[in-house]
């Protein structure tokens, strides 16, 4: 996926959102999902500096099962924001980027 965004003027806002439906994969005998680092901003490889290109990156996961979920590990920084009665659906915020 390639996302170009032009003609945004100075101090102007852009917001992309977009939405990933994907298996999750079995790893050491739990489901695991890791957000591919394509999506979060790496301005330092270009020579930038967040200082000379200041930007805000925040995701959320809604993680959704026909079972309870009884173990969720999610990164530093990240939270639970919501949890269905049964914990069959929970959803995560978080803005910090994790490399």
């Amino acid at each position: 996926m390639s996302i170009k965004v032009g003609n945004i003027l100075p101090g102007s806002t852009a917001t992309l959102k977009y939405t990933i439906l994907s298996r999750v994969e079995i790893s050491a005998g739990h489901y695991s999902y890791k957000l591919p680092d394509a999506f979060y901003p790496d301005y330092k490889k270009h020579g930038l500096a967040k200082k000379d290109f200041p930007y805000e990156f925040a995701y959320t996961v809604r993680y959704k099962s026909v079972h309870r979920i009884t173990n969720l590990c999610i990164p530093d920084g990240a939270e639970v924001v919501e949890k269905s009665e049964d914990a069959s659906n929970i959803l995560v915020r978080g803005s910090e980027i994790c490399r």
